[in-house]
């Protein structure tokens, strides 16, 4: 379902969706992400890629973040997650 190139599939199932249930087990889910925390988790798995193709999943991520009512989405962030012990994008706290 998820289009990387576009993101219009996973974008349009999310508009659509009656609720968006997550669970991450160390990274914040992309729906809620800041915009620097989602640029450090994007460059996590595409090191070698222009700084264009990553500014333009940034974008994506963030507009996606515009498209989904926020009383829809559940999710369960794990442990390591809530308690600052998983690893931080960039190596901050």
């Amino acid at each position: 379902m998820t289009s990387c190139r576009g993101g219009s599939s996973r974008t349009s199932a999310e508009t659509e969706a009656s609720v968006i249930r997550s669970y991450e087990v160390q990274f914040v889910q992309g729906l809620l992400q800041a915009e620097d925390y989602a640029r450090a988790v994007i460059l996590i798995s595409n090191a070698h890629a222009p700084a264009e193709e990553i500014d333009r999943r940034v974008s994506l991520r963030m507009r996606r973040q515009g498209t989904a009512d926020p009383a829809r989405r559940a999710g369960v962030l794990g442990r390591a997650g809530r308690s600052g012990a998983a690893p931080v994008p960039g190596g901050r706290r």
